[in-house]
């Protein structure tokens, strides 16, 4: 069961315990978005 854990380490483990790339941290997170679309979509909302 200890091999388990090996195979699924998660984001705590990876970046917590452990240091790690920032590139590897924005895996676990959405990419994101320019200002912009944001703002178009605020404008869209409100119209």
């Amino acid at each position: 069961s200890s091999s388990r854990r090996l195979h699924h380490k998660g984001i705590v483990d990876e970046c917590c315990f452990q240091s790690c790339d920032l590139r590897r941290l924005e895996m676990y997170c959405a990419p994101i978005k320019p200002p912009k679309s944001a703002r178009s979509v605020r404008a869209q909302r409100h119209t």
